[in-house]
């Protein structure tokens, strides 16, 4: 499987305490060129919640009711 940057895909995500997984969504962050040539891929889990959202640099919140999101 090819992937894009900017694809979503549905990936099994293991929960904090490895007692299992569930398939969620995450979004292709690396270009196209670093895809294609490395055999591993940086993906970034998708969510609703805001709740783990406390101004940490690594989460990002994107509102849908706005043009960006």
């Amino acid at each position: 499987m090819t992937l894009q940057r900017g694809d979503i895909v549905l990936i099994d995500w293991p929960f904090r305490d490895r007692t299992g997984a569930k398939v969620r969504p995450a979004l292709v962050v690396p270009s196209d060129t670093c895809n294609q040539r490395l055999s591993d891929t940086l993906r970034v889990s998708i969510t609703r919640s805001s709740a783990r959202f406390v101004g940490s640099p690594t989460q990002v919140v994107v509102d849908v009711a706005t043009p960006e999101g």
